[in-house]
């Protein structure tokens, strides 16, 4: 069902537990934001359009007083730009259990960093990103709230540190203005164009991604993601997985004595 003038003047309007306006136009199979919100004249504060079938952020008519939008277990996979100049007072954007999975997706939402204080992205495959978390809180220095954490200063001086490195910056750079960006894009000695899948076993892929969460600087994540995009394994990450390997041979041999 489209949003039409109709479906806005039958839906519910009240003022909600935070004393703001609300429209709720929950649960009505809508498939995509339409220029007919323009018919609220800008009267609410919030707006709830969860449980539909929106798949992208975009013609949001100017609605300078909307400070909450829910989009709830959508199916929102694309953010384009237009939002900061459409939503210019939108606080607290929900966007829990939608289809975000890249972190380029993310990067229309820096346009709302002058007045966004909370998001939502829990649910989204773009969680499972290495350095997510820090990305957007670089991305937007002003939040202070993410997926229901408050974001802390350690946080920001991290994302800080990790992309703001002259490394960091290309990568942030290449990530906000490729909106084809794929992992090993603009990293020297990979090639994104060739195919994505790797020889490395699941096991490696894992211990690939565990060290990407103990990283410290954009040389050592840009050297791991190569290795998922080449399917080599860097030569300490080679020798971890050789320990590893050699301490459980080690306690086989050992149950083994135990048990003869």
């Amino acid at each position: 069902m489209r949003i039409t003038p109709e479906l806005i003047f039958r839906s519910p309007a009240f003022v909600n537990a935070l004393k703001l306006r609300e429209l709720d136009l929950r649960a009505n199979k809508i498939p995509a934001i339409d220029e007919n919100l323009g018919v609220t004249e800008d009267r609410y504060e919030a707006l709830d359009l969860s449980d539909n079938h929106i798949t992208r952020l975009e013609n949001f008519p100017l609605l300078s007083r909307l400070q909450l939008l829910m989009l709830c277990n959508n199916r929102v996979a694309r953010i384009l730009p237009g939002l900061g100049v459409a939503l210019p007072s939108l606080e607290t954007l929900i966007l829990t259990n939608n289809a975000l999975a890249r972190l380029e997706d993310l990067t229309a939402l820096r346009e709302l960093d002058g007045s966004l204080r909370q998001l939502s992205l829990l649910g989204n495959p773009v969680q499972q990103r290495p350095h997510y978390r820090l990305f957007v809180i670089y991305m937007l220095p002003r939040l202070r709230v993410l997926d229901f954490n408050k974001v802390h200063y350690t946080e920001r001086r991290k994302a800080r540190e990790l992309f703001g490195s002259e490394e960091g910056k290309e990568l942030a750079n290449t990530i906000e203005a490729q909106g084809t960006f794929e992992i090993g894009e603009g990293i020297p000695g990979s090639s994104a164009a060739a195919t994505k899948k790797t020889d490395l076993t699941d096991e490696e892929v894992q211990l690939v991604k565990a060290a990407m969460e103990k990283a410290t600087t954009m040389e050592e994540v840009q050297k791991l993601e190569n290795a998922l995009v080449t399917g080599i394994l860097p030569p300490l990450l080679v020798q971890s997985e050789a320990k590893t390997a050699e301490t459980e041979s080690g306690k086989m041999d050992e149950t083994a004595e135990e048990d003869e």
